[in-house]
């Protein structure tokens, strides 16, 4: 079985078109694993998701931000992260986190958007 397959929201499941949606598709998948979800790459994952939970204080943002440009661009080799930005949204309690890339090594030199929420629960 290859990897990374795309969930198509029906249930299904198929592979990546081309490289900018397996990029894409890998990109993701970071996003949303908790590090330690799965037992054999126990560090991979997005790190922010482990420090949402402290209150909302100056500084915080950039703490997400540096993390998620880290985990993407040390688990997915052809994904340069141009810009994160992570804002703290009040009324729902969570982080909505922005990430543009590019993969120039790729061709794809327009970046790409990945969106993503960390936190939430009220």
């Amino acid at each position: 079985m290859q990897y990374p397959l795309v969930h198509m929201g029906d249930g299904a499941f198929a592979y990546p078109v081309n490289e900018i949606d397996e990029i894409a598709s890998v990109i993701r998948c970071i996003l949303t694993t908790i590090p330690g979800e799965h037992p054999r790459l126990p560090d991979f994952g997005n790190h922010a998701a482990l420090v949402v939970f402290r209150n909302p204080v100056p500084g915080l943002e950039s703490t997400i931000t540096g993390l998620v440009k880290r985990d993407i661009e040390g688990w997915e080799p052809r994904a340069k992260v141009e810009e994160v930005t992570a804002v703290y949204d009040y009324d729902q309690a969570m982080y909505r986190v922005q990430v543009l890339w590019s993969a120039p090594g790729s061709g794809i030199k327009e970046p790409q958007e990945a969106t993503t929420t960390l936190g939430g629960g009220v």
